[in-house]
């Protein structure tokens, strides 16, 4: 760690702005850092303990937290920071309070190497996100802090505003009386996000660093079996998404039906196969199809339907060459997890396609003010994903009152050009 605050004061004011200081926190190496002293050390259950090393240019402090340990919703006032995740995971939940409303905003999970900002302005609290793992971070914050006199703590519960003094050792409502200046009670309401009025049925909650392909893979794949059971009925009930995969199988039936000669299909990320049985079924046609998935509980469906479905990620999936009058992947193509494992798909399809084969499948468009294209470019520059192994366009995201995260990719058309060219597609 001695490395560490040399680098802080030799770089000095420097460092002094969030442009600046982020792109030095995103640069350290966190296996350099010896942790040997915070290791063991014990913190508040529930809460954590602050270790600060230097106050000169800016604040440098370590936290340790225990599982379970939190802070308290708090507000960053006439300071900015950067923390860094050394050990652990850590769960960064912000906040906004308009009109005596507090809401919950964003949810992101930092691990080992990731980033969180924090702005000048923002309420969030952090927690340790693993139940087993002791959390370890390490804070810049610009100007120094040094201590929390003048932190505004908020107790959703109660609807608490509570300012802390001098004495106060943490961002936490287990103070005791005496560490407050000031306590007002039942100043504000909370509302959760997924209790807002009209609450989209999913939300962005990004994963810093990006993790590997593989462990996407696994989110994807356990976001799916959690779903499975329901997946058809969401299909079909939600108000915007119906009418739209509606006319995508009604496009697809189309360029069927304008091919007598189609035997063999292939449906990639298949799901239930609800749509591909449901295309066929309207085509009045008996063609083969051939499904793939990653989630096992969505293939068992599908083999209900008829759909000769394969469990397994595409690329291991034993998928015969110039087998196949077409192959669709219908609302999926966004969760293969990195630019280099998409052109491996589409190359594997061209091969399993016939000469002369047609590739069908939508995307999600990274522009479309009406999906989260936007706000996940605007979570892409505020966070400073692209440091942090994100390309342009990923998001991961929950669904509203899930448990599972997914992963998803936008696209531009020239991106998608250029991909499909690349991989020997004509559009």
């Amino acid at each position: 760690m001695n490395a560490l605050l040399d680098a802080v004061h030799a770089a000095g004011s420097s460092l002094l702005s969030p442009d600046a200081l982020g792109r030095f926190v995103r640069g350290l190496d966190v296996s350099t850092l010896d942790l040997d002293r915070w290791r063991g050390m014990e913190a508040p259950k529930g809460g954590y303990m602050r270790d600060v090393l230097t106050t000169d240019p800016l604040e440098v402090v370590v936290l340790v937290w225990p599982p379970g340990g939190a802070s308290a919703i708090h507000h960053h006032q006439g300071f900015f920071g950067h923390v860094l995740v050394v050990e652990g995971m850590l769960e960064n939940v912000e906040f906004r309070l308009k009109d005596g409303v507090l809401t919950d905003t964003l949810h992101a999970v930092f691990g080992p190497g990731g980033v969180a900002y924090e702005p000048d302005g923002m309420h969030h609290l952090i927690r340790n996100a693993d139940p087993d793992r002791t959390l370890i971070t390490v804070h810049f914050y610009s100007p120094p802090i040094s201590d929390l006199t003048g932190l505004k703590i908020l107790d959703p519960a109660t609807g608490t505003i509570a300012v802390l003094n001098e004495k106060a050792k943490s961002a936490s409502f287990k103070e005791p009386r005496e560490h407050f200046s000031e306590v007002q009670e039942g100043v504000f309401h909370y509302l959760p996000f997924e209790k807002k009025p009209g609450a989209p049925s999913h939300h962005i909650h990004p994963i810093v660093p990006k993790p590997s392909p593989e462990r996407i893979l696994e989110l994807i794949m356990g976001y799916y079996d959690e779903q499975a059971h329901v997946y058809d009925r969401f299909d079909l009930d939600h108000p915007t998404r119906k009418p739209y995969t509606e006319k995508i199988n009604e496009l697809v039936a189309e360029a069927y039906a304008a091919r007598p000669e189609l035997e063999r299909v292939l449906a990639l990320a298949c799901g239930t196969g609800r749509r591909a049985w449901s295309i066929r079924k309207g085509l009045g046609r008996h063609y083969g199809i051939t499904g793939v998935d990653i989630s096992g509980a969505m293939a068992d469906i599908a083999n209900e339907r008829g759909i000769d479905a394969i469990n397994a990620p595409f690329l291991e999936a034993e998928v015969p060459e110039e087998a196949y009058d077409a192959c669709t992947i219908l609302y999926a193509f966004g969760h293969v997890p990195h630019s280099g494992l998409r052109k491996q798909w589409l190359r594997k399809v061209h091969r399993s396609l016939k000469p002369g084969g047609l590739l069908l499948f939508d995307v999600f468009n990274l522009n479309d003010r009406h999906e989260w294209g936007p706000s996940a470019l605007k979570a892409y520059e505020r966070l400073s994903l692209g440091d942090q192994g994100y390309e342009r366009g990923d998001v991961f995201y929950q669904r509203t009152g899930g448990k599972e995260t997914a992963f998803l990719h936008y696209f531009e058309e020239p991106e998608l050009r250029a991909l499909l060219a690349e991989c020997g597609f004509r559009v």
